[in-house]
C-alpha cells in the first residue's frame, strides 16, 4: 500500500493509540493503587487550591512532582471538568503518541526505510508492558514519551548537527524530570552516551553540551520546587521526604518494591511478549554492525542500571522496549533469509502462542461453568469472581478466544507456505493489536466491580453528608475517597481511631484487613464492621455509632504469611 511507503504520518500515530487504548479509557474504572490515587491527588489539588504542594487525604504528598497532576486537571477540560478515567489517562495517551512519533523517526533515520518505521511502531505498542502502561493513568507512559523524544533529538544531532535540537532535547528531558523526578536524567543521557560509544561515534560526544544541558533539564522541576517553597509555603518535611526517601532512598536502599538483582531477567522476557520469541533470530539476522551495537548499548545500559537499584518494578525499564522493537523491525527483511533452523521455530512459536491464547480464552468458558459444589477449582473461582456474572464473562472470553484460534491457524498456514514474510508480519501484528483492543474494551472493564470499591459508594453516600470526610486507615486507600466523592482523611494508629470516635458523632472508616485487627477489641466493639474486597485485598469498612439492633458480621482474619503471626482475637471479640 502507498501509505506504508512513507514514514508513519502524525495522524496515524494519533489514530493507532486512540484505537488501541480508547476502550480502557472509556470503560475501565480507575484502579488501585496508582491510578485512583493520582486522580484523587489531582482532585484534591483543585478543590483545595494548593497547586504547588500536593496533598492526599488532607496530608502532604511528596511522592511525585506536580506536573502530572496539573496535566490531569488540564485534561479534565475535555470531560467537562470531571476527573475520571479519560481525563486521568489523557497524559498517558499523549506520552505514548510522543514516544511512538520518536520511535518512527529514529527507525527511518537509522534504516532509511519507511516500512521499518511502521514495524517499529507496531512492535513497540503491542508489546505487553507498553500496551499495559499506555492504558493506565499514571506517570510512566508520560515519562516514556518525553524520554524517547529527548533521545530522538540527541541521536539526530549526532547525524545532522542541527544545534536547535540540543535545547529541545534538554527541555523534553526537563519535562520528563518534572514528571517523575531526576531518574529521567540517567536514563536518557546514559542510554545516549553508551549507545553512541557502542556505535563507534564517540567523537560526537566531545561537544560537551551536557554542561549547560543538564542545568536546563533541571530547570522546570527546580522552578516548581522553588515556587512550592516560597509561594506555596511547603514545610521542610515535604522537601526532606521528596529528596531523602522518595528519590535517593529508592536508589540506595529498598524503601519499597525491593526485588533481587535478576528481577528484570525474569520479567522482561514475559513482558515483551509476544515479540520476545523473535529476538534471538532478529539479533542474528541484523548482523554485526553499527545499528545492532547502538541498540544493544541503549538496551543494556537501562537494563543494568535498574538491575543495580534496590527498588524494581516492571515499568521502570519501559524506555528500553523501543530498542528491542527497533532491533526486530530493522532485522525483519533479513530474518526470512535465515535458515529454517531459525525461522521455523520462531514462526511456529509465535503462531502457537496465538493459538494458545485462543485455547485459554475458549477453555476458560468451560471452567466458568463449574459450580462451587463440583470442585475446589469452582469454589476458588466463585470467591475470586464474587460479584461478576459468569454469563457476562463467557461472551467476553469467547470474543477473545474464537478470533485468536482462527488467526493462529491462519498464521501457521501462512508461515508454512511463505515463511516470515512481510504479509505474515502484518497478520501477526494485526492479530496482537486486535487482541489488546478486545481485552481493553471487553475483558478488563468487566473487572470493575472487584477492582474498585463500587459496593461502598451507596453505603458511604447514604451515611456521610456532602463534604463530610471518610477516614482511611493507612496510605494505600486513596481509591476510597475518590470513588465515594468525599474528602479523605488518614488514620495511622489505633489511638487516632480512638480520638476520632471521641471527637465525631458519626462517620465511616475503611481499613485494610490487617489494619482492622490492629485495633484493640474494645475499639472494634464500638464499630459496626463489614467486609469489602478490592481485587485480591481484604478490606473492612466500619461505621459508628453502631445502629440499634445491628448485628456484627464475622470478619475473617487475613491469611497468615510466612514469618508472621496471625492476629489473635481477644476475649470478647465475638469474631
Amino acid at each position: 500500500m502507498e501509505l506504508f511507503r512513507r514514514r508513519p504520518p502524525v495522524w496515524a500515530l494519533i489514530l493507532l493509540p486512540v484505537l488501541l487504548w480508547c476502550g480502557q479509557y472509556w470503560l475501565r474504572g480507575l484502579w488501585a493503587p496508582d491510578e485512583a490515587r493520582y486522580a484523587y491527588v489531582a482532585r484534591e489539588m483543585r478543590e483545595s487550591g494548593e497547586w504547588l504542594v500536593m496533598h492526599v487525604n488532607g496530608g502532604l504528598y511528596p511522592d511525585k512532582p506536580a506536573f502530572l497532576f496539573w496535566l490531569i486537571n488540564a485534561a479534565s477540560v475535555v470531560t467537562g471538568g470531571e476527573i475520571n478515567g479519560v481525563s486521568a489517562r489523557l497524559p498517558s495517551l499523549f506520552g505514548m503518541i510522543l514516544g511512538l512519533w520518536a520511535i518512527a523517526r529514529l527507525a527511518q533515520r537509522w534504516t532509511t526505510d519507511a516500512a521499518t518505521a511502521w514495524r517499529a511502531v507496531l512492535v513497540t505498542m503491542t508489546a505487553y508492558l507498553v500496551w499495559w502502561e499506555g492504558g493506565w493513568g499514571r506517570i510512566d507512559a508520560l515519562l516514556f514519551g518525553f524520554e524517547l523524544a529527548a533521545l530522538y533529538h540527541l541521536f539526530s544531532y549526532n547525524d545532522d548537527g542541527r544545534r536547535w535540537r540540543l535545547p529541545v532535547a534538554y527541555l523534553l528531558l526537563g519535562l520528563g524530570t518534572f514528571a517523575k523526578g531526576p531518574v529521567a536524567l540517567p536514563v536518557v543521557l546514559g542510554s545516549y552516551l553508551v549507545a553512541t560509544l557502542a556505535a563507534g561515534e564517540g567523537a560526537t560526544l566531545r561537544r560537551w553540551h551536557w554542561v549547560w544541558g543538564i542545568p536546563l533539564a533541571l530547570a522546570p522541576i527546580a522552578a516548581s520546587l522553588a515556587a512550592a517553597r516560597w509561594i506555596g509555603h511547603g514545610p521542610d518535611e515535604y522537601f526532606q521526604a521528596m529528596f531523602g526517601v522518595k528519590f535517593l532512598g529508592r536508589v540506595t536502599k529498598a524503601v519499597d518494591h525491593a526485588n533481587p538483582f535478576y528481577y528484570y531477567l525474569v520479567h522482561f522476557p514475559k513482558e515483551f511478549l509476544p515479540w520476545t520469541v523473535f529476538l534471538p533470530a532478529a539479533y542474528v539476522a541484523l548482523g554485526a554492525g553499527v545499528l545492532r551495537r547502538r541498540l544493544l548499548g541503549w538496551f543494556l545500559f537501562i537494563f543494568v542500571m535498574f538491575s543495580l537499584f534496590s527498588g524494581k518494578r516492571q515499568m521502570y525499564i519501559l524506555a528500553l522496549y523501543p530498542a528491542a522493537a527497533l532491533l526486530i523491525a530493522a532485522a525483519w527483511p533479513k530474518l526470512g533469509m535465515l535458515s529454517r533452523r531459525w525461522t521455523a521455530p520462531t514462526g511456529w512459536l509465535a503462531s502457537g502462542l496465538v493459538i494458545l491464547i485462543g485455547v485459554v480464552g475458549c477453555g476458560a468458558v468451560g471452567v466458568l461453568q463449574l459450580t462451587p459444589a463440583e470442585s475446589k477449582l469452582g469454589l476458588k473461582l466463585a470467591k475470586a469472581l464474587a460479584g461478576l456474572s459468569a454469563g457476562d464473562l463467557t461472551w467476553r472470553l469467547l470474543l477473545v478466544g474464537v478470533p485468536m484460534l482462527g488467526a493462529g491457524v491462519w498464521l501457521a498456514r501462512r508461515q508454512s507456505a511463505e515463511g516470515l514474510s512481510a504479509r505474515w508480519f502484518g497478520g501477526f501484528a494485526g492479530t496482537i493489536f486486535a487482541l489488546w483492543v478486545i481485552a481493553g474494551m471487553a475483558v478488563m472493564p468487566v473487572l470493575n466491580p472487584i477492582k474498585a470499591p463500587l459496593a461502598l459508594i451507596p453505603e458511604a453516600q447514604q451515611r456521610l453528608a456532602p463534604g463530610q470526610p471518610i477516614h482511611v486507615y493507612g496510605r494505600q486507600l486513596a481509591i476510597v475517597p475518590y470513588y465515594v466523592e468525599r474528602p479523605g482523611r488518614e488514620l495511622h494508629e489505633p489511638a487516632e481511631v480512638e480520638a476520632l470516635l471521641a471527637r465525631e458523632r458519626s462517620g465511616l472508616i475503611v481499613f485494610m484487613g490487617d489494619g482492622w485487627f490492629e485495633l484493640p477489641a474494645a475499639t472494634r466493639a464500638r464499630l459496626l464492621a463489614r467486609p469489602l474486597r478490592l481485587g485480591g485485598k481484604r478490606l473492612v469498612w466500619a461505621e459508628f455509632p453502631v445502629p440499634a439492633g445491628a448485628v456484627q458480621e464475622a470478619i475473617e482474619p487475613p491469611p497468615v504469611k510466612r514469618g508472621r503471626k496471625a492476629p489473635v482475637a481477644e476475649a470478647g471479640d465475638g469474631e
